[in-house]
């Protein structure tokens, strides 16, 4: 790890591009005109509070933003051979690096920069909140209360815990999808800041999430503030504690860039924070003005983008893993599994370029959450964190820790979706650790696809199911690594990183031990 000199000045690349919320297509851009925080433009604790709205909506938008779609395909999640997002080049075979360089397309340097100064323009947002209301410094102690029966104290206290929240996901963010990045709060020095590994950046963001699920479980009769997340204005302090247990979970579970990382996760923590986790799903509701969701709203064109082809052979073992090179086409699947009519769209054949690789074939596309669609408008309950999520992860603690009297309570909650979406066979505590591991593994697969990308992509990482030279995270942007006056580097390409962990052959998902008949 780089240490970097406080002199080059670091701080200025964190927020260059931060001072303007600037996300997608120019009539969904927001800008951020509460920022910086001075007492000119913080005149009341009401201003300070208006900053949340907007801070959970710059995080909304790059973690949903167009650059996932060439994130995507570069985790086996889409296929596309069109040249937007990088998609084409992250869906190549053999894998090729990617391009961290200033002279890189937008579209290229777009799924490093969006995200990067994204999550730190809303970190900028919670700090601003918490330095207005927290401290030695604190403009103001008190956001006067807008909920009937709520006293102020309480009212600012969820404010507080919702500005934590916002740090906690956003570092969160940085930790699972980049290589680095800076762990920054409203204590901050600027002067001594440097980036970390990305353990220390998650371990930060646990922290916040942690601080925030204390604070918010002494509210009661507190809702969360209006307006800040879409369709969750009337969310309980007990709900909004249950998501945080399991954003912690989530986190943990995909922080390993390897299969051997996984025994390295804390099975214990996770198995207590999803048992007191989402009995709901996370799905933010969509507005067609600033709550949108650019992987539902591409993700769901058959003519455009299509689901991966090994996505299609997990749920009929007779499919080929990949699209034949020779363009074969294999024709449509059939499953025991309910939900490859009720979730996948069969068009035949593929709206791509032979010449540019029929490995970017797939007779399949997604339709599952087709009302949040161009074809239709950007409304609707847009699918994040799905209860099935939570249920999955606390399966799967539990059998790593082997915790026999929970055994019946983790397959019962894997058969939510399995028997209950898929009409598959039961599984039952009978069944082996490795039968049970691999029905999760095939659940994460079909059910939470469509969600958040970050989880597909961490799957791939802890499951070896990427493709020899695939990306394990991501580099720095090039921008700012120019700014800190540090050699540029990158990621992925079996010739350009001889002795990466990812120029093995991945592991297949074995459903031979699934009993689906």
């Amino acid at each position: 790890m780089k240490v970097y000199n406080k002199n080059t000045f670091k701080y200025l690349g964190i927020f260059a591009l931060a001072m303007f919320l600037y996300v997608g297509c120019a009539e969904l851009a927001v800008e951020n005109e509460n920022s910086p925080l001075t007492e000119d433009v913080l005149s009341s604790p009401t201003d300070i509070e208006a900053l949340l709205p907007t801070g959970f909506v710059l995080w909304w938008q790059n973690t949903n933003g167009f650059y996932l779609l060439g994130t995507g395909v570069g985790t086996d999640t889409y296929t596309c051979s069109w040249g937007n997002t990088d998609m084409r080049n992250r869906g190549e075979e053999p894998r090729i690096s990617y391009d961290n360089s200033p002279t890189a397309s937008g579209g290229t340097r777009g799924l490093t920069e969006d995200p990067w100064y994204g999550m730190y323009g809303a970190i900028s947002q919670a700090n601003d909140v918490l330095n207005g209301l927290t401290g030695d410094d604190a403009l103001f102690t008190e956001v006067p209360s807008s909920q009937a029966g709520v006293s102020d104290e309480d009212y600012t206290d969820m404010v507080i815990a919702s500005a934590k929240f916002l740090q906690g996901i956003s570092l969160g963010y940085i930790g699972l999808y980049f290589d680095q990045g800076y762990v920054l709060d409203e204590n901050t020095d600027t002067d001594g800041i440097q980036l970390q590994p990305y353990a220390d950046v998650l371990a930060a963001a646990d922290q916040k999430l942690a601080e925030a699920a204390t604070l918010a479980s002494g509210l009661n009769g507190v809702t969360l503030g209006a307006g800040y997340i879409s369709g969750f204005d009337a969310m309980t302090m007990a709900e909004f504690v249950e998501l945080i247990n399991t954003w912690r979970a989530r986190l943990m579970v995909l922080e390993p860039r390897d299969p051997a990382g996984v025994a390295n996760t804390d099975w214990d923590q996770v198995k207590s924070l999803t048992a007191s986790g989402l009995s709901y799903d996370f799905s933010p509701e969509g507005d067609d003005t600033f709550w949108f969701s650019y992987p539902l709203l591409y993700g769901n064109l058959g003519n455009w983008i299509r689901v991966d082809q090994r996505l299609i052979a997990v749920m009929d073992p007779s499919q080929p893993s990949g699209y034949p090179v020779d363009g074969t086409n294999p024709g449509e699947a059939t499953s025991d599994d309910d939900r490859l009519a009720s979730d996948f769209i069969f068009s035949s054949p593929a709206p791509f370029r032979p010449e540019r690789g029929y490995w970017f074939f797939s007779n399949y596309y997604s339709g599952r959450y087709d009302y949040h669609s161009f074809f239709t408008t950007a409304e609707g309950p847009m699918p994040y964190i799905l209860q099935a999520e939570n249920d999955l992860m606390y399966a799967e603690a539990v059998i790593r820790t082997t915790d026999a009297a929970n055994r019946t309570a983790a397959v019962d909650a894997i058969n939510n979706t399995r028997v209950g979406r898929g009409d598959l066979t039961p599984l039952t505590a009978a069944d082996s650790d490795a039968a049970i591991l691999a029905a999760i593994q095939y659940e994460r697969n079909i059910e939470m696809f469509h969600t958040a990308v970050i989880t597909a992509m961490g799957d791939a990482r802890r499951y070896n199911t990427y493709q020899p030279g695939s990306l394990p995270h991501y580099p720095v942007p090039a921008a700012e690594l120019l700014i800190l006056l540090e050699d540029l580097y990158t990621f992925g390409g079996a010739k350009s990183n001889p002795d990466s962990p990812y120029n093995v052959k991945p592991a297949k998902l074995d459903r031979s031990i699934i009993d689906q008949q």
